[in-house]
């Protein structure tokens, strides 16, 4: 029996030290379960979480104004088709032009914000969306109506895609998906909301503090 556990060991311690001789037949390692190694690489960014918060707070509200222009309008259309007295299927162009422009802005200020920054991406944006709503606000004919809507959705629409890189920026690739699920909720939240706004404000104020109010919240 000794002999027979002597020779298994021996056996065993053999093995052991082939496999350590040649690397090639070392079982792979399961990567999950390796630990995590510090070192000496600068952290991805300097901000605290609270400030990651933030910026990730305002990002989700920045993108918040893009789905909110677009179906906040919608209760409004028999108003205005009557009001500048156009067919409710020619009033349905100002729906399309605007879809039209959501879809190619963020591919022009995504190329901005690489370029020039995030922060001039957004004031730039903001301050055409601002124009426009003020624009329409006052506007008497379809014709600026259907511009302004164009330039409207343009200047909005661009900070969906800015909120990604915003994100990639802060935050590294194992924490981004929480991060982006924060930063996307402002225009998941937008389209429940802004039809209700809209029926409120066509009913009781008139189709034009639509966006008034526009104006107020993106100042």
């Amino acid at each position: 029996m000794d002999d027979a556990a002597f020779g298994r060991t021996s056996h065993s311690t053999r093995t052991d030290h082939d496999r350590a001789d040649n690397p090639d037949d070392v079982e792979p390692r399961d990567l999950e379960s390796l630990h995590t190694v510090p070192t000496n690489s600068p952290p991805w960014s300097i901000f605290t979480p609270n400030q990651k918060r933030f910026i990730v707070l305002m990002v989700a509200i920045a993108g918040f104004f893009s789905p909110l222009s677009a179906n906040i309008y919608f209760p409004a259309l028999n108003t205005l088709s009557t009001d500048f007295h156009v067919t409710p299927a020619i009033m349905n162009l100002t729906l399309t032009s605007y879809m039209i422009f959501q879809g190619l802005a963020p591919t022009i200020f995504g190329d901005l914000a690489d370029m020039a920054g995030r922060r001039p991406a957004y004031i730039i944006g903001f301050t055409v969306y601002i124009g426009a709503c003020i624009g329409i606000a006052c506007c008497d004919s379809y014709a600026a109506l259907l511009v302004l809507r164009c330039l409207q959705s343009s200047g909005s629409s661009g900070t969906i895609a800015l909120a990604s890189g915003v994100v990639a920026d802060i935050a590294t690739s194992a924490e981004r998906g929480v991060w982006m699920g924060w930063a996307t909720s402002g225009p998941m939240v937008a389209p429940a909301i802004a039809p209700v706004l809209g029926g409120i404000f066509a009913q009781f104020l008139g189709w034009r503090w639509i966006f008034w109010f526009l104006v107020i919240l993106a100042a």
